[in-house]
């Protein structure tokens, strides 16, 4: 059942990320930008002049913080942006935020963001920290004599952005080909996956796990792709799963299918019971049907999870 269900979180996962194109990770990113900065936003504007049924353009002035790559006069730039997709979700700047921006400079001076909203994330101090020291740590390939030294130096730079709760989502999607159609390129010379990691890197990816104090759907990524039915620590990661922080304009049952997993290999009776009295697998939908009252699925999960962990 672990293994059947497993299969159905990836589905999930494939089904629901809301991505006409395919996922685009910070190695790209870094490829792809014109521009890599740390800026705080202003009030986003409405561009003129857009007849209706057109895309909605929006113009933000940001103040950089910190320039990471490219040029820029007078620590400030204008970028305009689509924000109004629904696929991947909009593009967003927040007035007063920090933002990490990965940008493509226009004709007249302005700048686009690079691969829509893939290339703007609102960070805390720790996540700007985080993306930051990635980014100096990222092996150059001038930097390394051969090609086989530097796939593996970026294979364990892609195991450290997995490893980091900041950066997960960076380094599951570069490494699991499963978690998306990536678009590998003619141009890009080596393809690098979960199947390469050593025992050690994938041991420090499940431990990573195992201590997580908060899971995000990433971690959920990240755990399917492991493919962790054996392993003895399977019940609590499953668990912190289960709890996993909601994500906006992301929608997946993910912590259902992970709660599901801890009433089995918990046997607890208790648990199994109150699972089943609230949720049903709709195999045709590979979808969850929860039979209490609307967005009263938290209170149930967190109720399961007690009683498994009273039990532990």
């Amino acid at each position: 059942m672990l293994k059947v269900l497993t299969a159905a979180v990836l589905l999930v996962g494939l089904t629901t990320t809301p991505s006409p194109i395919p996922p685009v990770p910070l190695r790209y990113l870094m490829d792809e930008a014109d521009l890599i900065a740390v800026v705080v936003a202003d009030e986003p504007e409405i561009l003129k002049g857009l007849e209706r049924g057109e895309w909605r353009g929006f113009q933000v002035r940001l103040a950089v913080k910190n320039l990471v790559k490219g040029c820029v006069q007078d620590h400030a730039l204008v970028v305009r942006y689509e924000g109004a997709l629904l696929c991947p979700a909009p593009t967003e700047f927040i007035k007063g935020k920090t933002h990490l921006v990965f940008l493509d400079l226009l004709e007249d001076g302005s700048y686009d963001v690079t691969e829509l909203s893939y290339g703007v994330k609102i960070l805390d101090k720790h996540g700007v920290d985080a993306y930051l020291n990635a980014m100096k740590r990222r092996p150059e390939i001038g930097e390394i004599e051969s090609k086989g030294d530097h796939h593996e130096a970026m294979l364990e730079w892609l195991v450290q952005l997995a490893e980091n709760p900041y950066t997960t989502w960076e380094g599951v999607y570069d490494l699991d080909p499963d978690t998306s159609s990536k678009r590998w390129l003619e141009d890009r010379k080596w393809e690098y996956s979960l199947k390469q990691i050593s025992a050690e890197q994938r041991e420090r990816l499940i431990q990573a796990l195992w201590l997580r104090e908060r899971t995000t759907y990433a971690d959920s990524l990240l755990a399917t792709a492991l493919d962790l039915t054996e392993d003895p620590r399977l019940l609590e990661i499953s668990l912190k799963l289960a709890l996993m922080e909601p994500e906006p304009l992301l929608e997946h049952d993910d912590d259902i299918m992970w709660l599901e997993v801890a009433v089995e290999k918990s046997s607890n009776a208790e648990a199994k019971k109150i699972f089943d009295e609230n949720w049903t697998f709709v195999e045709e939908w590979k979808d969850w049907d929860f039979q209490g009252e609307w967005k009263d699925e938290k209170p149930v999960i967190e109720r399961v999870v007690k009683v498994i962990r009273k039990e532990q």
